[in-house]
């Protein structure tokens, strides 16, 4: 398009090109009717298909400017649609970028959860252990309520040891002095008789 409209200025000299070459061909015109010669006749055809041609040639340039105006039309179009789409596109990956990151971040959050909670035992693990120190707890009570018993058991016959131990200390004495041994063998039975018991 640039080198026909290059063309058709060169042609037109200052742009008055067809306007001349009309007044030319009316002169001519005139001329042959003047003088009906065959060379004005001859030169007035020629100049007629001069003006024939360039007003082709003016319709060719003007028929590729609309084809050229056109095909702009639709590649500006055509970029604006493409301009359109890259944005729509640009959006639609810039919200799953941005879902991305939230769906990681929610995947370190949920993986650094599982961790601390893998670091305890589940529910039914803690009830068992709970119930097992329960059962140990109640164990410890019965093995120290049977302790304290034993304890009290074996004060008892500490007790009672040592009271015999005092009356054998004093039977002792008392088979020195005859008198005294009359009266001393029933507390001795007595207190054999409390230790045996205690025993069983």
């Amino acid at each position: 398009m640039d080198e026909a409209i290059r063309r058709k200025l060169l042609a037109d000299g200052e742009g008055m090109g067809d306007e001349r070459r009309l007044i030319l061909v009316t002169k001519m015109f005139m001329r042959w009717s003047t003088d009906g010669s065959d060379v004005t006749l001859r030169k007035l055809k020629h100049m007629l298909q001069q003006s024939d041609t360039a007003m082709y040639k003016t319709m060719l340039v003007n028929q590729a400017i609309a084809r050229e105006s056109k095909e702009c039309s639709d590649l500006a179009a055509k970029v604006q649609q493409q301009m359109i789409q890259a944005q729509t596109r640009f959006v639609e990956w810039k919200q799953r970028l941005k879902d991305a990151q939230q769906v990681r971040k929610y995947q370190q959050e949920y993986e650094l959860i599982s961790e601390m909670i893998n670091k305890y035992p589940s529910r039914a693990e803690m009830n068992r252990r709970l119930e097992q120190l329960r059962e140990d707890l109640r164990n410890s009570a019965e093995r120290r309520k049977h302790c304290d018993a034993v304890l009290e058991i074996r004060r008892k016959q500490a007790h009672l040891l040592m009271i015999a131990l005092n009356e054998l200390n004093h039977q002792r004495y008392c088979l020195a002095s005859p008198v005294i041994s009359a009266y001393s063998t029933v507390p001795v039975l007595f207190v054999s008789t409390i230790f045996t018991s205690e025993n069983h």
